[in-house]
This record gives structure tokens, C-alpha cells and sequence, in this order.
């Protein structure tokens, strides 16, 4: 057995669970999409259902890159804060909420001792307007857009929150609904279960598809951990 495979064996036991959330956790991917629309409006942008489907699960910088392509005239940072803004704007009026199953797996982890943490590319000021509206304690770590410089698909983001938490990738899941998040997830190492997510996503080793977190118990999030532990013993 290599060095790797003991270490993935030894931390066997399920201790974290790292969430992804617009579309995994909450139903916040509408109100980005209306942000992104707004922003379009303001900077005179074309923005079309194509363009959201190629953004989809990227942070902001990858729209704001995509926005100066269709011939937006302010910088890319200029670009993502008043997306973010606008975000923050409707977050405050029309705030998004749980979806189905996953407050209370959230809780039902807490109560088992396992940790979680929120690793999104939501910029940090329009993510805490989003987070006022919910349970934000119900996430002992949150990692933003506005903390790493390279955004899912990179696996940095989940690297930085397996890094918050101090927990290996061993003994941690993720949860994704996107390509973009599970090609991050994955490759930082994490047995990832997809949910809501494109049939685009195939099971594999390292992935689970779920079609929500509806119903589901810590009990079958740590089968899905030993599954995947066993795999290599």
C-alpha cells in the first residue's frame, strides 16, 4: 500500500463535509443569474442563455472576463463588484432559502460531530447578505470567491477549506451540483456527492450522484465515505 493510500485509509472515519452552495445548498443560483442579467442591462451587455450555461458554477471574475469579451467597457473588477452589489441588493429583498434536506443534514452533521464548511465563488459581501437570510452558524467555515485566486474549477478553494478546517481530504466529502465544482472537488481529493447536477456529471469512483439531499442521513453519507475508502485497501 502506498504512503497515499494508507493515509486515505487511516482517515477512514467521515470528520467534514464541505458544501458547495448556489444550486447544492441554497436556491441562490436564481439570484445570480438576475444580478449577472442586471449588470448586462446597466453596461449595455448582450447576455444570453448561452453565456449563463458557459458560466455556470465559475466565480465572477470568470462573468466579468466573459462580460469584457462581449464588449464591457469598465475593468474586470469593476465588473464583479457591481455584480456583487446587486446581488447584495436582492439577497436584502427577495433573500433565497435551504434547499430541500440540506438544513437539516446540516444540523443532523452537527449533531454527529462532523464539520462543515461553505466553499463557494460568491463574492464575500453579496454571500454574507445571503447567509444573514439563512444559518450562517450552521457552517464553522466559509471560504469565498474573494479568498482564493484561483477559482473552481481549480481545486484551491477546496484545498483552502480542507486547510480552515484541518481535516484531510481523507476523512472529508464534498457536496456539488456543478461540473465546474466537481472538477474542483475531485481534484483536491474529496469523494464528491453530486446533486441537482447535469447528467453531464457520471458516477465514478470518486463521485456519487444523489438527485437531492431530501430524506438523506449522516448514515448514508458515511457509506458513501467508507465506499469510496474501500476502494483502495
Amino acid at each position: 500500500m502506498s504512503g497515499v493510500q494508507a493515509e486515505r485509509v487511516s482517515g477512514a472515519e467521515l470528520r467534514g463535509v464541505l458544501w458547495d452552495m448556489d444550486g447544492t445548498s441554497t436556491d441562490s443560483a436564481p439570484l445570480w443569474d438576475a444580478a449577472i442579467l442586471g449588470a448586462a442591462e446597466e453596461l449595455g451587455v448582450e447576455w444570453t442563455g448561452a453565456d449563463q450555461a458557459v458560466i455556470r458554477g465559475h466565480g465572477m471574475w470568470a462573468v466579468a472576463a466573459r462580460f469584457r469579451k462581449k464588449g464591457a467597457t469598465p475593468n474586470e473588477g469593476a465588473v464583479v463588484s457591481r455584480i456583487e452589489r446587486i446581488a447584495a441588493m436582492l439577497a436584502a429583498t427577495s433573500a433565497p432559502v435551504w434547499l430541500p434536506g440540506v438544513r437539516e443534514m446540516l444540523i443532523a452533521c452537527a449533531d454527529a460531530g462532523i464539520r462543515c464548511a461553505l466553499v463557494t465563488m460568491s463574492g464575500r459581501e453579496a454571500l454574507e447578505a445571503i447567509l444573514r437570510a439563512l444559518d450562517p452558524g450552521l457552517f464553522e467555515v466559509i471560504v469565498s470567491g474573494s479568498d482564493v485566486t484561483e477559482p473552481k474549477p481549480s481545486p484551491q478553494p477546496y484545498l483552502r477549506g480542507l486547510d480552515a478546517l484541518g481535516l484531510p481530504a481523507a476523512s472529508c466529502l464534498a457536496i456539488e451540483d456543478s461540473v465546474v465544482g466537481v472538477t474542483s472537488s475531485v481534484a483536491a481529493g474529496l469523494t464528491t456527492i453530486a446533486v441537482n447536477a447535469p447528467s453531464t456529471i457520471v458516477e465514478s469512483d470518486s463521485l456519487v450522484r444523489w438527485p437531492s439531499m431530501a430524506g438523506r442521513s449522516v448514515a448514508e453519507l458515511r457509506s458513501v465515505h467508507t465506499s469510496a475508502a474501500a476502494l483502495i485497501t
